[in-house]
């Protein structure tokens, strides 16, 4: 079978180039890497540090799984008033205690949070008197947000309502999360 010059000059670097890109894409060898010794965890939800996933570090660190539903405790770190506060108003928290998935802190005490106000009544415009209500968003654990879910508020029918600094409420973890050691 006779080919055209022109298709033997495609068809040579076709063969070519496969060849070249078969080496030039074949994997470094990686000496196998040491085993990890897992800690053994605390509480049933919360598992054992794992590698993670290779990023071209230096040294892969190990990490662990924050679970969903783990409490959190905030303390709210600003005066808060139904007179003065509004729906959407930023909301600034510290976390309370170490948070620890077995006996590895995540996050450490005094960690910032983040969230909002959800409900700002003030006693004199609605007929069931003042409201007060925050939700917080995320808390910072190194360079990651760790979603929250939660609720926390107050009511009075005579007067206005205050959440002081200094208080402390209980959010929950929203979703799974890897996190490594604080």
């Amino acid at each position: 079978m006779r080919f055209p010059l022109p298709h033997l000059v495609v068809l040579s670097l076709v063969v070519e180039l496969g060849c070249c890109s078969a080496f030039a894409q074949a994997p470094a060898r990686q000496p196998p890497a040491a085993p990890q010794i897992a800690a053994t965890p605390a509480r049933a939800p919360a598992q054992a540090p794992k590698p993670a996933p290779a990023t071209g570090q230096s040294a892969a660190s190990p990490t662990v799984l924050l679970t969903e539903g783990t409490e959190v405790y905030l303390v709210v770190d600003e005066d808060l008033s139904s007179k003065t506060a509004h729906e959407g108003d930023a909301v600034e928290f510290v976390l309370a205690d170490d948070l620890k998935v077995g006996n590895v802190v995540v996050a450490k005490a005094g960690a910032r949070a983040v969230g909002e106000v959800t409900n700002a009544e003030r006693e004199w415009m609605s007929d069931d008197g003042a409201e007060l209500s925050v939700r917080p968003d995320y808390l910072r654990a190194g360079g990651n947000k760790v979603r929250l879910r939660g609720s926390f508020g107050v009511a009075n029918r005579r007067k206005d309502v205050k959440i002081r600094r200094g208080q402390t409420l209980t959010a929950h973890v929203a979703r799974d999360i890897d996190l490594p050691p604080a």
